[in-house]
């Protein structure tokens, strides 16, 4: 792969201070009403969990796995996918959503995944969603995983994969639906390469892309790269699947301009997603609670009316019973 004459391991403690402690989502600003109670309580259903599996050949290829211990039929798995500019974080920057997901009765799954300071693109990255969901399909037989359907989540970074992923319509697994909070959408917004701190923006695109763009004024004069097309979802509505994103109005690092142009071409080919424009809020969603609330309330209604159609939820009598 191409490496810029910029070192990435000199840029890495940059990138992260500049991006990655706007990409995740604030834990207290989830809706207090799925994360008040302790599962760990006498009130509450034992919770399973299978720490650092590994699901494929990298180091970074190990996932997570909890669900509640009172399920008797299959459920489907939400992929958490976490954020952090493709050049950091972890699958713990995601257990803030866990208990929400358990408490609904989902398999709450967290995946790593290869990232730039691995020498990775966002070809890589898609093949380790591929890797984990191959798993989660063949490997994971002694858990009450519905392998027929699967939801994926993700927060920046990681909602821009979850995204491509599903667009592109190579999962073992059907995906029947994405939550995508803060995703980039649309490398070829010629707005996008100069927002924020365009130094990191450029520097992340050549690597994610796998290019050796110098600056700006070179795709306009000679045009974005293919792999610029295809690593960005927009491309791919024509074969989306059901999306709900969650946007910030005051986003520091991707330009209102990557969701007007995402969101117009949805309106034009009718494509199957939602938005929630979050009005006072940045990159971190950390200033709208009345729109996190209604997204995740969005969410979790939107896929039980998807993966529930089919057959009911139970879960053993003595220990509680969920009805949906």
């Amino acid at each position: 792969m191409y490496t810029p004459k910029i070192s990435i391991l000199l840029l890495t403690v940059v990138l992260t201070a500049c991006h990655v402690s706007n990409s995740l989502i604030s834990t207290s600003i989830l809706p207090s009403s799925n994360l008040t109670n302790n599962p760990s309580s006498s009130a509450s259903p034992s919770i399973i969990t299978e720490h650092n599996i590994i699901y494929g050949f990298n180091e970074r290829h190990t996932l997570d796995i909890s669900y509640r211990g009172d399920l008797i039929s299959p459920v489907p798995a939400v992929l958490m996918i976490h954020g952090g500019s493709w050049i950091s974080g972890d699958k713990s920057n995601m257990l803030k959503y866990r208990t929400a997901i358990i408490q609904e009765g989902y398999v709450y799954v967290s995946m790593n995944y290869r990232l730039i300071t691995n020498q990775a693109t966002y070809l890589d990255m898609l093949e380790d969603i591929e890797l984990a969901i191959a798993y989660i399909k063949t490997q994971t037989l002694g858990i009450p995983i519905d392998t027929t359907q699967i939801v994926l989540a993700g927060e920046s970074a990681g909602a821009h994969l979850a995204m491509l992923f599903s667009y592109r319509n190579t999962s073992p697994i059907v995906i029947k639906f994405i939550l995508a909070l803060v995703p980039p959408l649309d490398f070829t917004d010629p707005n996008y390469i100069n927002f924020g701190n365009p130094t990191n923006q450029l520097f992340l695109a050549n690597q994610l892309m796998q290019t050796n763009i110098m600056n700006a004024n070179e795709l306009l004069e000679n045009g974005y790269p293919q792999s610029w097309y295809d690593a960005s979802p927009i491309h791919f509505l024509e074969t989306a699947v059901p999306t709900l994103i969650g946007y910030g109005a005051l986003d520091e690092l991707i330009p209102q301009s990557n969701y007007v142009r995402f969101l117009e071409k949805v309106g034009e080919i009718n494509a199957p997603v939602e938005a929630i424009l979050f009005a006072n809020s940045g990159h971190a969603l950390d200033n709208d609670p009345i729109q996190l609330e209604e997204l995740f309330n969005s969410f979790f209604l939107s896929i039980k009316n998807i993966t529930y159609q089919s057959y009911p939820l139970t879960f053993n009598t003595h220990m509680g019973i969920l009805t949906i």
